[in-house]
């Protein structure tokens, strides 16, 4: 095996996920999925044990009941799901926040458009 080779392999256990932002947390997905590319892990039930294994307290407690009985395929997604629409912000929230935004203040247009 070339040492070209031995570089792609990665272990699906060398895996170290960012803590959970409940606050943001279709933007924590979004970091945990560039991690599973990254290492090319592609297993329902490896990702599914990734993610709970870094989930606190309180976020866990928001999908408690599917934590403990999982369903028997698609795992991570329901997991997901779930944490997304329990910590995610409503549309009316998101709405709200935008109504509220002082303007572009001292602040660039991107920058403004990244807080929006």
């Amino acid at each position: 095996m070339s040492n070209q080779d031995q570089n792609e392999i990665v272990s699906p256990t060398n895996i170290k996920l960012p803590p959970v932002w409940p606050n943001n947390i279709d933007l924590w997905f979004g970091q945990v999925e560039a991690q599973f590319v990254l290492r090319n892990i592609t297993a329902d039930d490896i990702k599914y044990n990734h993610v709970v294994a870094v989930l606190d307290e309180n976020v866990a407690q928001r999908a408690a009941s599917l934590i403990a009985s999982p369903p028997a395929v698609g795992k991570y997604d329901a997991l997901k799901n779930q944490l997304i629409q329990r910590c995610g912000q409503s549309d009316l929230a998101r709405a709200q926040k935008l109504l509220h935004l002082q303007g572009l203040g001292d602040l660039r247009p991107s920058e403004l458009l990244t807080k929006m």
